[in-house]
C-alpha cells in the first residue's frame, strides 16, 4: 500500500508543481502584452512629439515628452516583471515533495525486487515442502 501512497504523492506534487507553472506562465504572458501595448503607445507618442517639436510651440512638445516618458518608464517596469518572475514556493515545495516521493517510490520497488524471491519461499507450498525435508532429513538421521 506504501508503494500506491508514494506514486499518488508524486503524481499530485506533479499536478501542482505543472499547475503553478501554468500560471506562473499566463502572468508572465499578460506582464509582456501589457509592456508592448506601451511599447507601442510609446513609439506612437514618440513620432506625435517629434511632430509636435517641429510644428508647435515648446510647451505642447514638452508635454508630448512626458507622455513618452512615462509610457517608457510603464512598459520598463512590466517588462522586468514578465522576466523576472520566477517560480513561487508553493511550485518549489511542490517539486521538491515530488522528487522525494519518486526517490521512495524507487527504494521501495528496489525492496520489493530484492524481496520477491525470499517472500516466494515462504509461499504457503514452499513451507510444506521445506517442513516434510525438515521432517524427512531428522527421520533419516535417527
Amino acid at each position: 500500500m506504501r508503494t500506491l501512497d508514494l506514486a499518488r504523492i508524486a503524481a499530485e506534487a506533479e499536478l501542482l508543481h505543472r499547475k503553478q507553472q501554468v500560471r506562473r506562465l499566463a502572468f508572465r504572458a499578460v506582464y509582456g502584452a501589457i509592456a508592448l501595448v506601451f511599447l507601442l503607445a510609446a513609439l506612437g507618442w514618440g513620432h506625435w512629439a517629434s511632430f509636435v517639436a517641429l510644428n508647435l510651440v515648446l510647451s505642447a512638445w514638452l508635454s508630448a515628452l512626458i507622455v513618452v516618458g512615462v509610457d517608457v518608464l510603464l512598459a520598463v517596469i512590466f517588462g522586468i516583471m514578465a522576466a523576472t518572475g520566477g517560480p513561487g514556493r508553493i511550485e518549489r515545495e511542490a517539486l521538491q515533495l515530488r522528487k522525494e516521493a519518486e526517490l521512495q517510490l524507487t527504494e521501495t520497488m528496489a525492496r520489493t525486487a530484492i524481496m520477491r524471491p525470499a517472500l516466494r519461499l515462504l509461499a504457503p507450498k514452499h513451507i510444506l515442502g521445506l517442513a516434510i525435508a525438515g521432517i524427512t532429513a531428522r527421520a533419516m538421521r535417527r
